[in-house]
C-alpha cells in the first residue's frame, strides 16, 4: 500500500486499501486545480485506467491484491503534484497538472500497470488494461466536462479492445468509431 499522503493529503474519507483519493476526494481536487490552472492559464490532463477480465470474475481477495499492486505502481510513475484516485474496484484516475501530455502519461501508465498485472502471480493472463485520457487547457473543460470525456475516452478503449483510446481535443469532430490503435500503443494483456 501506498505509505504516502501526498494522493489525498491525509483525508479520511481517501481510499483505505490504496491510499489514494475517492471520487469525491477526486472531485473536490479536481475543482480546486481547474480553478489555479485557469488563474494561470495552466494545462492538466486527467488519465483513466481500468483492469478487466473477460474470462472469470475475480474474487475480492484477488481485486484487492490488485487494487495495491496497482496503486503502487501509480505511485512510482506519477509526480509528487499530481493525484491519484481509486473511482471503483479496479478503476483508477491520474490527474497530472501543469501538463498537457496525457498521451505520453497514460501510455506510460498503462505499460507499467499492464507490467504489474501480468507478472503477478494469481491474476491470470486474461487481465485487461484500457486507458483513456484528456487533455485540458485552463478554461476550457468543466470538472463535469473533463470527467465526462475522460470517460468516454476510457469507454473507447474498453469497445475497441486494443486498451488505449484518446480522444478528438473536445473543440474538434469526434469520430463516430474508436481508432484502431497502432501496435505501439495497444494496451491490450
Amino acid at each position: 500500500m501506498p505509505t504516502s499522503d501526498m494522493f489525498h493529503g491525509g483525508r479520511e474519507d481517501g481510499d483505505p486499501e490504496t491510499g489514494f483519493l475517492d471520487a469525491a476526494g477526486l472531485d473536490e481536487i479536481l475543482d480546486g486545480e481547474l480553478s489555479r490552472a485557469a488563474r494561470h492559464e495552466l494545462p492538466l490532463a486527467l488519465v483513466m485506467l481500468e483492469i478487466s477480465t473477460d474470462k472469470e470474475k475475480l474474487s475480492g481477495d484477488v481485486v484487492s491484491r490488485i487494487a495495491k499492486d496497482v496503486a503502487v505502481t501509480i505511485e512510482g510513475r506519477i509526480r509528487a503534484e499530481d493525484h491519484a484516485a481509486r473511482l471503483g474496484p479496479l478503476r483508477f484516475a491520474v490527474l497530472a497538472v501543469e501538463t498537457g501530455d496525457s498521451e505520453t502519461i497514460a501510455g506510460d501508465l498503462a505499460a507499467h500497470v499492464r507490467h504489474t498485472v501480468t507478472r503477478s502471480p494469481g491474476y491470470g493472463k486474461d487481465l485487461t488494461v484500457s486507458v483513456g485520457a484528456i487533455d485540458c487547457q485552463f478554461d476550457e473543460l468543466t470538472r463535469h466536462e473533463l470527467l465526462r470525456e475522460a470517460e468516454r475516452s476510457l469507454a473507447a478503449s474498453i469497445l475497441s479492445g486494443a486498451g488505449v483510446a484518446f480522444p478528438a481535443p473536445p473543440n474538434e469532430a469526434r469520430p463516430t468509431e474508436a481508432p484502431a490503435a497502432s501496435p505501439r500503443s495497444d494496451q491490450r494483456v
